[in-house]
């Protein structure tokens, strides 16, 4: 699952959308 979960990472980081103050990591991160 790490693979899967890491491309999100990336994907949030490439948006912009990857903030931890909304949360994303702490979904990513899960």
């Amino acid at each position: 699952e790490c693979g899967p979960r890491f491309t999100l990472k990336l994907i949030s980081l490439q948006h912009g959308t990857f903030d931890t103050k909304n949360g994303e990591y702490e979904w990513v991160h899960k």
